[in-house]
């Protein structure tokens, strides 16, 4: 938000009694809230567009900003909960109340070790992951907006400037272009070219430099360095220097080895040892100067975390038997000092579990293969949305034209790889649904939900999801309710407590309402409580 004096606040805004002000952002104020009845008393966030701002021009964008918040579900990721219009006619958004400290500050007061801070942050790439799945790219990640609550969860906030990669309009985004953070920025968005969910990896390799080092890559590069494509130090080559930044209260701190060690309950010597190799090449990946060169997703930058926290073998290092190797003994230290006093008499059994461990191994490597490869596609599909970058789509190539050609050769380009194809189609049959194409995103999704059921394939749960939400748009509340009634049954048979039965859930919930079944609504709501 900005510094602008907040005029004295609304007592009420639609049933929300008005607390206090929290911040003023370029739209509109936010406001601290909180809705009473006799049954609950809610705290909530609300945003509202201040006086003498709705224009048509500030109109849309608070509606797309709303548009935004409406797609997104996910644990770490403030909800959207109600919307209104007050009485002289201002829009306002209402939002979960988050009650937090920033990323950074909440890891530095708890003393969090490197290991913790990972998994802080994984919680953070799976909620820009889902951001991503939905279309939609933050551009703005920094720990200011990422509040860690008491319990511990993260909360990604602000979505603000953010960009719907199938939005077809382009007259906001000049607008936006040049609102960002530049510590955070990546190096096309300090270039203003075309921001993609690639933008999202670099800054979110920014916030772990940060959790690791205390340090930016920005104190350590100026602004033009990064514009130029110079990359980073390594994180193990910065712990070791003293750096100087404005403290909490403006005053210029100095950050030496053994104060930011201290904040990560460890010393200098022992924490650059914990970064030297795996976790440097793992931050240095996502600070690609060239976006193809990151992470394919912040999922794969979640995993790569994973197995360094596992102790496996990550994908931003070379696979090599010798690393491959040096990973499985700090796994197993005991182990393998009791296979070496034996080793002489077991020789030969040694050979053979040597051969059969590469076999596993190979069979592990095959997996992992395939599954980044439909992240790859998925992850494609979304950068065809952004292919232009909404500032440059016109009216003759729309968000529905971009579907088209690649439908148009899907056929061709995965008839050998039948698996991919049906999640190809299956997310062609979820952008037509957004598009409101229902005629092409039907047949899509019922060939899917056909081909699945035929041959047992996984995923048939959200198909049959995806073919309900369009029977519903259709106006078919009968058949809707059935598909995504087997759905739910399905999540619940295989994945019981999972985000995909959640959602299953609340879109029953949605049709049961619609066709008036309050009570099995009641039913669905209480099973997702």
């Amino acid at each position: 938000g900005s510094s602008r004096k907040l005029e004295d606040p609304p007592s009420t805004i639609g049933p929300y009694r008005v607390l206090r002000p929290l911040g003023s952002g370029g739209m509109g104020d936010v406001f601290l809230a909180v809705r009473e009845s006799p049954d609950f008393t809610q705290h909530v966030a609300v945003k509202v567009i201040r006086p003498g701002m709705a224009v048509a021009d500030v109109l849309d964008r608070f509606q797309r900003e709303r548009r935004i918040l409406a797609a997104l579900r996910h644990p770490n990721i403030a909800a959207l909960i109600d919307g209104g219009v007050t009485d002289d006619e201002r829009p306002y958004v209402v939002m979960e109340y988050v009650d937090g400290v920033p990323l950074d500050r909440f890891c530095d007061q708890a003393r969090l070790s490197v290991p913790n801070r990972l998994q802080l942050f994984q919680k953070v790439c799976s909620a820009v992951h889902h951001a991503h799945q939905n279309l939609v790219v933050h551009r703005d990640l920094k720990p200011s907006n990422i509040l860690v609550t008491e319990d511990g969860d993260p909360k990604l906030l602000d979505f603000g400037i953010a960009k719907l990669l199938d939005d077809t309009e382009n007259r906001h985004t000049h607008l936006h272009e040049q609102r960002l953070t530049p510590d955070y920025a990546s190096p096309e968005q300090l270039k203003g070219k075309r921001v993609s969910t690639a933008s999202d990896v670099y800054a979110l390799g920014v916030l772990l430099y940060e959790l690791l080092t205390g340090q930016r890559p920005s104190d350590t590069l100026d602004t033009d360095s990064i514009k130029s494509g110079v990359g980073p130090k390594a994180p193990s080559d910065v712990v070791t220097t003293v750096t100087r930044r404005p403290g909490p209260t403006g005053e210029e701190q100095a950050l030496t080895p053994d104060t930011v060690g201290a904040s990560r309950s460890t010393n200098p010597s022992r924490w650059r040892r914990v970064l030297v190799g795996d976790l440097d090449n793992i931050v240095l990946k996502a600070l690609r100067p060239e976006p193809e060169r990151r992470y394919l997703s912040a999922l794969a930058l979640s995993d790569d975390v994973g197995r360094f926290l596992e102790g496996r073998p990550v994908q931003a290092r070379p696979d090599t038997l010798t690393y491959r190797v040096s990973k499985f003994v700090s796994r197993n230290t005991g182990a393998v000092a009791s296979t070496v006093l034996l080793g002489v008499l077991l020789l030969g059994a040694s050979v053979v579990t040597f051969v059969q461990s590469r076999v596993i191994a190979d069979e592990v490597e095959r997996v992992r293969v395939e599954r980044d490869k439909a992240i790859a596609v998925r992850s494609f599909l979304i950068e065809l949305f952004g292919a232009t970058g909404s500032d440059q789509v016109t009216d003759s190539v729309t968000a529905g034209q971009l579907l088209d050609r690649r439908l148009e050769v899907l056929d061709e380009e995965y008839d050998d790889r039948p698996e991919l194809l049906l999640e190809m189609r299956d997310v062609l049959a979820e952008g037509y649904l957004r598009l409101g194409v229902l005629e092409r995103a039907d047949s899509l999704a019922q060939d899917v939900v056909s081909s699945r059921r035929a041959d047992g394939e996984t995923g048939l749960a959200r198909s049959l999801n995806t073919l309900g939400l369009i029977r519903h748009q259709q106006g078919d509340l009968e058949v809707a309710d059935s598909l995504i009634g087997e759905a739910v049954s399905l999540w619940r048979e295989t994945s019981p407590g999972s985000q995909d039965l959640a959602r299953g859930l609340n879109d029953l919930g949605v049709i049961k309402e619609a066709r008036a079944d309050y009570e099995k609504q009641l039913q669905q709501e209480r099973y997702y409580l």
